[in-house]
């Protein structure tokens, strides 16, 4: 394989060609492409996220407790369980004044 990259050199009398693509694309559509390409991931997370939320609702889905905008951290889910937990608490004490 290398001996026919150097007869080709030798042949051509120049250095291949690094770039092999014959149609480049300008700054503007590879910047359209990835902003393509990010709006397709970002609908289809979010997609995934409604969708989840509505199986929970639904009772489908177990809740795992991590916070689905972080990363899953003990640091971060201790925050959420703090807050469930003072939630819980105020409406215990709704309910207890109620009855």
């Amino acid at each position: 394989m290398g001996a026919e990259a150097e007869n080709h050199q030798q042949k051509t009398g120049s250095i291949p060609n690094p770039n092999p693509n014959p149609n480049p694309i300008s700054e503007a559509q590879f910047l359209a492409w990835k902003r393509r390409k990010d709006a397709d991931a970002l609908a289809k997370k979010d997609a995934a996220t409604r969708k989840r939320a509505e199986d929970i609702a639904a009772g489908q889905v177990q809740m795992n407790g991590q916070n689905p905008d972080g990363d899953g951290s003990p640091q971060q889910n201790r925050g959420t369980v703090q807050r469930k937990w003072e939630r819980f608490r105020t409406n215990l004490a709704t309910l207890q004044k109620e009855a």
